[in-house]
Order: C-alpha cells, then structure tokens, then sequence
C-alpha cells in the first residue's frame, strides 16, 4: 500500500480520528498491532484477549511507538498519517532554533527527544524525519519550552491581547502577530507565531551578522 493510498484512509471519518494505521502484507488494514499480528498469523478466530504479543520487544528490546520504523520482521508495515507541509517546514524552524542535532552511533545517526526518535543513515534524514515526527503543533509539552528557549535567547516574549498580539522586547512591539484571536485555536495561534517569529529573527540575525561583517 502506498502513502497516497493510505492517506485515502485518512481521510475517512474515521481515519481522522487515527495517527497510525498497521497494514498487512496481503494490504489488509488494521487499527491494532495485535490485530495485524492475529491476521498474518491466520488467527483472526483466536480469542484477542489471549493473544500475548512478544514480536516487537523480541525484534527490538527497547523498541519505541514513536520510533521512525515502518516494516516489522512479521511484514507488518506501520503507516504514519502524513503531516502537512506547513506543519513539516515550521517543525523544521523550530527543531533548528532548538538546536536539536543528530548523534552518530554505528553509521547510523538519530535525535531523540520527548520520547519520540528518529533513526537515519545521514544527520539530514535524520532532521527531516524527526521534523515529520515531532509533536511542537499538538502539544504544549513541547511548544511551551520553544517560548521559554525564546524568552532566555532573544529577550522577547509573546504578549496575546483581546485584539492585537505582539512579541514583546523591553518594552518594544518587535512584531505583531494575526495568528492569536478568534481564528485560531489558541495552541495552533501560538504555534504559527512561535514559526513566524523564527523566521523572523533568522532573517533579522542575517542582516544583523551581515552589518558586523561588513564593519
């Protein structure tokens, strides 16, 4: 089953309630590992209940749901919801502001953060899939130390009115932001600010370090 053909199933009533699919060799799509397991076992008759399930951590002993493997030993195949390309590229600003890097081990190089991990055969792969992977557009856990790593580094802080938001610096309205008010889900308004303010200071930072230069 290919990537389009599943996020076909993602877009189903259903589908959008899911993150993770597991699809069989013969492409038979299940919602449960166990499941999956059953069906290429030829026990889909077998009482679940009874069915302990010991492949992965007999595969892999430290084996993670977050981790960037797709083909189980069995022939299994886990497919992953396909993230959006804002949501892809503004993960990518912030995993680089975070200053997130892969480390290497045995050729292979990997980051790992918040119990998500991402192993790949070169440091870029390794960014781009824990980009794909990394949870700052869902979850507070991980967006709100991106406003803290902003406030110690830079001196700006984000300042959410009724009408107006801006990002603060001593006093001065450095940018303003039309991501914060009714629009907008308050999570999804500061995780777009929080990517608009880095490219922002990237893109001052530039000019910045191109000014000292030429002095």
């Amino acid at each position: 089953m290919t990537q389009e053909e599943a996020d076909k199933i993602f877009e189903t009533d259903l589908g959008r309630q899911l993150e993770v699919i597991y699809v069989t060799s013969d492409d038979r799509v299940f919602i449960r590992y166990e499941e999956a397991v059953l069906h290429t076992n030829d026990m889909m008759n077998a009482d679940p209940e009874n069915f302990v399930d010991t492949s992965i951590t007999a595969w892999y002993s430290s084996y993670e749901p977050h981790l960037n493997m797709s083909t189980y030993p069995n022939g299994i195949t886990q497919t992953t919801k396909t993230m959006g390309k804002e949501i892809l590229e503004g993960n990518k600003l912030i995993v680089a502001f975070m200053e997130l890097k892969p480390t290497e081990w045995r050729g292979m190089y990997s980051i790992s953060h918040n119990h998500c991990t991402c192993r790949e055969s070169t440091p870029e792969k390794a960014l781009d899939g824990f980009a794909s992977i990394a949870k700052y557009h869902e979850s507070w856990d991980w967006l709100m130390p991106v406003l803290t790593k902003i406030g110690n580094d830079t001196g700006h802080e984000l300042v959410i009115h009724a009408e107006t938001s801006y990002w603060n610096q001593f006093g001065d309205n450095s940018l303003i932001t039309d991501f914060l008010g009714y629009e907008y889900p308050l999570q999804d308004g500061i995780w777009r600010a929080v990517v608009e303010f880095i490219k922002w200071y990237n893109e001052n930072n530039k000019t910045n370090d191109n000014a000292r230069i030429n002095h």
